[in-house]
């Protein structure tokens, strides 16, 4: 099937890695995967009043994985790929990599899982109008980054978890962007990190003029994203996040327009 043109928000717009090894999580990505599955419907008319989209969602879901890979002694895999279903609002996905010590290179990776769903299209009556996204997650993380015995060398591991939104007008090609990205994210540059959230609630907002004119789509996102980087030496880094296996997931709750 044909890819679709990847509508990612402006590189800035997510929590960026503040470290010596690394990029940030989402600039100079390069897209690895794609994935498409959708359930045709006519456009929606939304009155000027509450109206909740709860589950079985129609739309369309795509599956995304960016990586970036530098230098060598890294390993990427991608346990569960990256899914949105439309019958039950779940998203599922998990990331993991590893960086040691490789000759007299830096060993750098990233690795980026994006579960993506797309409304289908609705007008509306002209209006301001708030949307509000809402997300209960569930996942687990573990990193581990261990510098060599020497003081020039360093590691490093970090993860982040990201919710984004995105309101795009198919009438004239503008977009409305969330006032807020919920996201959880940590960074290490010694010892261990293990967590669970099993229960975290998330919600990011638009606040929008919309037009009776024209036709709209929402865009939401969850991300699961890595980081590992290793200097030449005795390094090692390591990082997982899974939110796609053993019950683990994203719930996309609801999609209130009012």
């Amino acid at each position: 099937m044909a890819p679709r043109m990847v509508r990612k928000l402006e590189v800035g717009r997510r929590p960026a890695w503040n470290v010596s090894g690394g990029l940030a999580i989402a600039a100079g990505l390069g897209v690895a995967l794609l994935l498409l599955g959708s359930v045709a419907a006519s456009p929606l008319t939304v009155a000027k009043y509450a109206v909740t989209d709860t589950s079985p969602y129609s739309g369309t879901e795509y599956g995304l994985v960016f990586d970036e890979i530098k230098g060598c002694g890294t390993t990427t895999a991608i346990p569960v790929l990256p899914f949105f279903n439309l019958t039950t609002g779940h998203a599922t996905e998990s990331v993991q990599e590893t960086a040691h010590s490789c000759g007299s290179h830096n060993g750098s990776a990233e690795v980026e899982a994006e579960a993506e769903f797309i409304t289908s299209p609705f007008t509306v009556t002209t209006g301001l109008y708030h949307l509000t996204i809402n997300w209960v997650a569930n996942f687990t993380v573990k990193l581990a980054a261990t510098p060599g015995s020497s003081g020039t060398q360093a590691a490093e591991g970090g993860f982040a978890e990201i919710e984004d939104a995105e309101l795009l007008d198919l009438t004239n090609g503008s977009a409305f962007y969330a006032s807020n990205v919920p996201s959880e994210s940590v960074y290490i540059q010694s010892s261990t990190f293990a967590h669970a959230y099993p229960h975290l609630h998330q919600t990011g907002f638009i606040n929008a003029t919309l037009a009776s004119t024209h036709s709209y789509e929402v865009i939401v996102d969850v991300t699961a994203s890595v980081y590992v980087f290793a200097t030449p030496g005795a390094s090692t880094a390591s990082a997982s996040m899974n939110m796609g296996s053993g019950g683990r997931g994203a719930l996309l709750s609801s999609i209130i327009i009012k």
